[in-house]
């Protein structure tokens, strides 16, 4: 299973747009296809709306997180958006999983397999996204894979 996220997805910036920053995240294909084992595309409706995140308008702390890779940004979450790293806002979280992937088992992918099945990843998320999106209420928003 492939969930879309990181600290990247802390940074939501867009009531519209839903990021997912995996275009350059390949070492997951790589490892199904010496394994031979099946990529399910997954994606988490509602998790960007658990907390309300602080972040400074230069990316100072986004940086600074992503290069630690922890996150050092303050979040809030109950009652009222008040508490300091408090317990998430009751938000719906609907985990919505894609068609798999079937790759074959190769000792030594090429960077072209690699490429391939990392497109066709990248096209499930988009794929499992635009299925259910609407079932969870959010008509107006669209997935940007970066």
């Amino acid at each position: 299973l492939i969930i879309l996220d990181g600290i990247n997805g802390m940074f939501q910036k867009s009531a519209d747009e839903e990021l997912g920053y995996v275009q350059e995240r390949k070492g997951i294909v790589k490892i199904a296809l010496t394994t031979g084992t099946p990529l399910v595309p997954v994606f988490g409706f509602g998790h960007s709306n658990l907390w309300k995140i602080y972040a400074d308008r230069w990316g100072i702390l986004e940086r600074i997180s992503l290069r630690l890779g922890v996150s050092v940004t303050p979040f809030c979450g109950r009652p009222f958006g008040l508490l300091p790293f408090g317990p998430p806002y009751r938000t719906p979280i609907v985990m919505a999983f894609g068609e798999p992937i079937v790759v074959p088992k190769v000792a030594e992918p090429t960077k072209e397999q690699i490429d391939d099945y990392h497109k066709q990843l990248m096209d499930g998320f988009v794929a499992t996204f635009e299925k259910h999106k609407t079932a969870y209420g959010w008509e107006h928003k669209h997935l940007k894979l970066i």
